[in-house]
């Protein structure tokens, strides 16, 4: 990959930096770094056919190093919900602003969700099964509270 590309790159690990305290309204398109993880599989499918089981493993590495990070960023983003939370009850703040909007948690889970679902999306046109055990643990872990 060229230096030149590397700081438009985002990734899962930098969605909790992006709601955090930041008062961004809450997501609603997947973030740039899913097309990077299939759109190099998806060109090399489109001039390679008939490798599905290519694809399928693939798929399989990809998904499981990706449900790896998230479940290491909703971990994180968890007990920084539950600190943030201890602090505000120490300092006895009122929550006056949550009149309906997503805490940063949230953001970040709901990011996650519409990350997963294009990674999904875009890997089942290549051929994977939506049965596939590695896609429904991306799917259960993006989708568990």
């Amino acid at each position: 990959m060229s230096s030149k590309c590397t700081p438009a790159i985002k990734s899962v690990t930098d969605i909790p930096r992006q709601y955090r305290r930041t008062n961004r309204a809450p997501p609603s398109e997947p973030s740039t770094y899913v097309k990077q993880l299939y759109l190099p599989i998806s060109d090399f499918c489109e001039k390679c056919p008939k490798m599905e089981s290519w694809i399928t493993s693939v798929f399989e590495t990809i998904g499981s190093e990706y449900s790896k990070t998230i479940s290491e960023v909703l971990e994180a983003s968890r007990k920084m919900e539950v600190s943030l939370l201890k602090l505000q009850q120490m300092r006895k703040t009122k929550n006056t602003d949550k009149d309906g909007k997503m805490t940063d948690d949230e953001k970040i889970r709901q990011q996650i969700r519409l990350d997963v679902a294009e990674f999904g999306t875009q890997f089942t046109t290549l051929g994977i099964d939506s049965e596939n055990s590695v896609y429904k643990n991306l799917y259960e872990l993006a989708n568990t509270t």
